[in-house]
């Protein structure tokens, strides 16, 4: 498992996971069709947040809103991409596993 500290590399990350595991044509330069496909790749996604008081109300929502965008790149759903998350503090507490929604606008509203 990955901790990632920083925004840049977390978008490293995601880009290089994109790159490995969706067919997009690997070309040696991230294109516009690399960047806006959807992404139907079997894979799990899991995503550990940082919930505890010193991180804050604002940046709390923007990793939220990270992990919103993220999303959008797969296709979510049993047969491809899994979602699950979990926020931790002093103590880890399960958001959703992977099992528990089908498709990104579930994932999304929870």
């Amino acid at each position: 498992m990955a901790v990632f500290f920083s925004y840049r590399l977390l978008v490293y990350v995601l880009k290089w996971i994109r790159w490995e595991r969706c067919d997009f044509g690997h070309s040696t330069t991230l294109n516009i069709p690399f960047l806006f496909s959807v992404c139907t790749a079997k894979l799990d996604l899991a995503f550990l947040i940082d919930g505890s008081g010193s991180v804050g109300l604002a940046n709390f929502r923007r990793c939220l809103s990270f992990i919103q965008n993220v999303i959008r790149g797969f296709r979510i759903s049993p047969r491809y991409t899994r979602i699950a998350a979990e926020v931790y503090s002093s103590s880890p507490r399960r958001i959703f596993s992977f099992t528990r929604y089908r498709n990104a606008y579930q994932v999304r509203r929870a």
